[in-house]
């Protein structure tokens, strides 16, 4: 992507996946993914509504989110995306985002799947990678994630990978209240999970470049 930034040459892999910063090559790709749906129209599984109305300008302003975030990575807060590719193509999105991440060691993970790519564990090799990561390269204390409740497919993954209940709040992603479920999964759960069905095999080329990224 650019000689100049090395995040670009950061690569996780799994038996089944590779996940790497997207290039605007990979954003496009994502974006026509996103565009042919996520989720059912009934349900949003998201704290902010971005998937349901595919407007004309749905995918401008997908590459342009994806844009911004470049933006962001030399202030305290700010989210690092990863395509996750499957033979060669990307199907979605495993994200990390970093507050203040030196004084708190502490990392919030969200992500997507393109609807035809959902229901066979490619989500659990996804968030495992970047866990895998923060935790075994970067330093992370702990990790937080969200589920809307009713949101049976995400409980599932985060259960799978040893994360344990940590409230709820709320959010209003149509205007209307729903209650999300908090997960937190510390770096001495991970650790004793090492050698059980939690964890995958993960292969972490450039852990050192997230590393000084996430500590400025």
């Amino acid at each position: 992507m650019s000689r100049h930034h090395e995040i670009f040459e950061v690569r996780l892999r799994t038996p089944r996946l590779e996940l790497r910063v997207p290039t605007d090559d990979d954003v496009d790709a994502l974006a026509d993914i996103a565009a042919e749906g996520i989720h059912e129209p009934d349900f949003v599984p998201f704290n902010v509504d971005w998937a349901s109305e595919r407007g004309p300008n749905f995918k401008r302003d997908f590459v342009q989110f994806h844009w911004k975030t470049r933006t962001e990575w030399t202030t305290p807060n700010f989210e690092l995306p990863f395509a996750v590719i499957l033979e060669g193509k990307p199907i979605g999105v495993q994200g990390v985002t970093v507050e203040n991440f030196p004084g708190t060691h502490h990392v919030l993970t969200g992500s997507w799947l393109g609807a035809k790519y959902q229901g066979n564990g490619l989500g659990k090799e996804a968030r495992c990678a970047v866990l895998a990561l923060v935790f075994d390269h970067v330093g992370a204390v702990s990790a937080a994630t969200g589920a809307r409740v009713g949101n049976v497919a995400s409980k599932r993954v985060t259960s799978a990978l040893g994360y344990e209940p940590n409230g709820v709040e709320f959010t209003s992603p149509q205007g209307e209240r729903v209650e999300v479920e908090r997960f937190l999964i510390t770096q001495e759960v991970w650790n004793r999970h090492d050698e059980s069905h939690f964890r995958c095999p993960v292969e972490v080329e450039g852990g050192d470049i997230v590393r000084r990224l996430f500590n400025g």
